[in-house]
């Protein structure tokens, strides 16, 4: 099995994104049930200078997302497809999590950058981040 491990700046943006703690719990079983080795770019996943980011969900929650299949009720409030998660690949069969992104953030960097119907990069905002104060954000 893999394990996931958190960087300090890793628990402290999803302490400071996810407010609820129910939701921090199911992300950080959904990150240590899906996280795995990235070799294409999706809406769901993607890599990119060593780094992978994928979004925050199981492949169950990924399949019923792409088939449209969410109800209106099931975006009340902070979900886990709102988070995607950057990640690098440690030794013995673990990831070491990064940080955390909100949908919010991306669609503001994908606005910012003009990069609108292209699947925006996480990782050059986590490198701007880097050292500290990145995790407010928008």
């Amino acid at each position: 099995m893999i394990r996931a491990i958190w960087s300090k700046q890793g628990e402290a943006e999803l302490e400071a994104l996810v407010p609820d703690l129910a939701m921090r719990a199911t992300l950080r079983k959904n990150v240590e049930a899906a996280l795995h080795h990235v070799t294409a770019r999706t809406a769901h996943e993607g890599a990119e200078g060593g780094i992978m980011w994928r979004r925050a969900i199981t492949e169950e929650q990924r399949r019923t997302l792409e088939a449209g299949w969410l109800r209106d009720n099931d975006d009340d409030g902070a979900q886990a497809w709102d988070y995607f998660v950057l990640y690098r690949p440690l030794p013995a069969a673990a990831f070491e999590v990064l940080a955390v992104r909100s949908t919010r953030q991306l669609a503001a960097w994908e606005l910012r950058d003009g990069v609108l119907g292209r699947y925006p990069s996480p990782v050059p905002p986590l490198a701007a981040c880097a050292g500290g104060s990145g995790a407010a954000g928008v």
